[in-house]
């Protein structure tokens, strides 16, 4: 085993507060991810009917090996998770107006990252065991709104702010600079298609990142949590999922510029994902973080030889 493994509860919208883990991670998409999913194609799991809570399997779990040397968190991105996201600034959202599609925006989402995100970390932090890291996504749309020489200054500060609250609750933040969505602006100039674009993504990033390491290594606080969580540090993700990002957007149409390229299955990657069905086609996103969780919980009993006690097994027919 590696000296320090990365290892996250939740992907996407489902949630940071204490009861959202419970219904969202545990009950409601385990049950859709026991279906014939392309994870029960390719990463074959025994999920039994009743999987443990998290703070359970985080209690076994650190039983056997010492929470430090693991990145042991929660994942979330901006446009997924609160409500500053809109069709005026963001690629996703003008995406979703075009088509009718449901915006994190709407009411019944009642996740807002953005203006209690803290909250939600103090409940994790105080419900599961071990939980010492935390990756957020930074809205490009919301840093450079209006072109490549914009820059909103209270923006960049909320995320500076996010970044020295999550290290002084001794957590690792790791900072994924792009998680799917880009300012209109941006692909409407022709996005990452153009090289001579690159630089207007890389420069707000620089900048940012400039601005959180500035404001860390001048809070005394901070620093000393820094030096505690030793040899874990910050960790900084370019793009959430480059792949993922031009496989949806250049070949299954199913996510802006939705341009070029061709699909085997046109207009359903919520139904199908590289020819595997997903959930009966439920049209309801990131199953994949709940149960590529349980793989690597999967993986890790078996490393430590604890199988048993969690109830769930990789690869066993």
């Amino acid at each position: 085993m590696t000296p320090i493994q990365l290892l996250f509860l939740l992907v996407g919208a489902g949630g940071l507060g204490t009861a959202h883990y419970e219904r969202q991670f545990i009950g409601y998409n385990i049950k859709r991810a026991r279906d014939i999913s392309i994870y029960r194609q390719l990463y074959p799991l025994a999920i039994p009917q009743r999987v443990p809570s998290i703070n359970r399997i985080a209690k076994r779990l650190f039983k056997k090996v010492d929470p430090k040397d693991f990145y042991f968190g929660a994942s979330t991105s901006e446009h997924q998770s609160s409500k500053q996201c809109t069709p005026e600034l963001c690629s996703w959202s003008r995406y979703a107006q075009e088509r009718n599609l449901t915006q994190p925006t709407e009411p019944r989402y009642k996740m807002d990252w953005w203006n209690y995100g803290e909250n939600y970390l103090d409940d994790a932090q105080e419900a599961i065991p071990g939980f010492n890291a935390m990756r957020f996504s930074i809205e490009m749309a919301l840093l450079t709104p209006s072109g490549p020489d914009s820059w909103d200054q209270s923006v960049a500060d909320h995320y500076v702010r996010r970044f020295l609250y999550t290290l002084k609750k001794g957590m690792a933040p790791v900072v994924c600079f792009h998680h799917y969505t880009d300012p209109n602006w941006f692909l409407d100039a022709g996005g990452f298609e153009k090289e001579e674009n690159i630089d207007q993504f890389v420069n707000p990033c620089i900048k940012l990142y400039e601005q959180m390491m500035r404001a860390a290594s001048e809070d005394e606080d901070a620093m000393k949590e820094l030096k505690k969580m030793l040899p874990r540090t910050p960790l900084w993700v370019t793009f959430n999922g480059p792949d993922a990002y031009a496989f949806r957007s250049y070949f299954a149409h199913a996510g802006p510029p939705d341009k070029k390229g061709f699909s085997f299955h046109k207009e359903k990657a919520n139904d199908v994902y590289y020819g595997a069905r997903i959930s009966r086609g439920i049209k309801e996103p990131d199953i994949h973080g709940t149960v590529l969780f349980l793989w690597g919980i999967s993986i890790i009993v078996q490393i430590l030889g604890i199988e048993a006690e969690f109830g769930f097994q990789e690869f066993r027919a």
